[in-house]
């Protein structure tokens, strides 16, 4: 039987921050750019983002993490130059009842893409578990990839050609910097 889009649940693209920070027994994330690089390698939550030379970033995220915070759903640590995005109580009891909600639906993603929600928490998971402890610069590479394949679906014009000249000769620096972690 046919899945209707009409009948496929949407969930508000910083509530899938709140899901995120939830996962792996509410294991705190460290540093706001590990964040915004995760959710630009999966593309799938739908966060538009601008690339320049210090990789993706997201204002819509950083606008979500903010009304996180101001809710008091998200709080910051700070441990000397690092932060770490932990849950508050509250926001372990809303996420915990969003994934109970969302995990036998099926969700809209990425403007059309129908998915059951147990498949998202499962990948996202999976990518918190294997990212938590991943340098930055490695998450920077896995980006800058993900920029010259163009597999992103974020808006904006293709790469001009000396854009993508300097992004190339990053990548190469990058990726050998990376090797040698």
């Amino acid at each position: 039987m046919p899945i209707n889009p009409n009948n496929a649940m949407r969930v508000p693209k910083g509530l899938w921050l709140l899901i995120f920070l939830a996962l792996n027994k509410y294991e705190p994330v460290e540093g706001y750019a590990r964040l915004q690089f995760i959710f630009f390698i999966y593309d799938l939550i739908g966060f538009t983002y601008t690339v320049n030379a210090y990789g993706p970033y997201s204002q819509e995220l950083e606008r979500a993490l903010l009304s996180l915070q101001e809710q008091g759903l998200v709080k910051v640590v700070k441990e000397g130059v690092k932060r770490k995005y932990i849950l508050t109580e509250e926001g372990k009891k809303q996420a915990y009842e969003l994934i109970l909600k969302i995990k036998d639906k099926y969700i809209q993603v990425a403007g059309a893409l129908i998915i059951r929600g147990e498949e998202i928490i499962r990948d996202l998971k999976k990518i918190k578990y294997s990212y938590r402890d991943k340098p930055l610069l490695y998450l920077f590479y896995k980006c800058q990839r993900k920029i010259l394949e163009r597999v992103s679906p974020y808006g904006g014009d293709e790469l001009k050609p000396l854009m993508r000249i300097f992004m190339g000769e990053l990548e190469r620096d990058v990726e050998k910097a990376a090797k040698k972690l």
